[in-house]
């Protein structure tokens, strides 16, 4: 799955990938995106995930919890 060019103004949490422990989400790309959220993302259950120039401004920090993850990749993400 390829994610790219999004911009997204006063969403919830910009990221919410939960896959089941026994079938994880797999191979996510999300590249040139910014987001501008209030809550903390979250990502569990998920393998193989690459964030590329991946902007989140956040009210909550750390703006992005991981669980339960597998081969993640963070390719500059700017978190404010």
């Amino acid at each position: 799955i390829n994610i790219s060019d999004v911009i997204c103004h006063g969403c919830k949490s910009a990221i919410l990938l939960n896959g089941l422990p026994e079938k994880p989400i797999e191979n996510i790309l999300l590249s040139n995106c910014f987001f501008d959220s209030k809550n903390v993302s979250f990502v569990r259950n998920v393998s193989h995930l690459k964030l590329e120039e991946v902007q989140i401004k956040s009210d909550s920090y750390p703006c992005i919890c991981y669980s339960d993850t597998i081969d993640v990749e963070v390719f500059p993400v700017n978190e404010r």
